[in-house]
């Protein structure tokens, strides 16, 4: 890395989603406290990794996992 910076750990994407998913995503929002659209996105996706073991799970994480499966298959 050129004068030692570190290289960034996050990548910016765009998609488009539609207005069902976007009430959808609002919806979740809401009953997660408030979290902005990108902040619901990003949980969703660790949520779904780590359901699936793509993703490293602590105990807090396995139990969040286990009520939204309960919750939603």
């Amino acid at each position: 890395m050129e004068d030692g910076k570190k290289a960034r750990e996050s990548r910016t994407i765009s998609f488009g989603l539609s207005l069902r998913e976007l009430e959808a995503l609002d919806r979740l929002r809401e009953r997660e406290g408030g979290l902005n659209r990108s902040a619901m996105i990003r949980r969703l996706i660790r949520i779904e990794a780590k359901s699936k073991s793509l993703w490293a799970i602590d105990d807090r994480a396995a139990s969040v996992v286990d009520a939204k499966s309960a919750l939603f298959g």
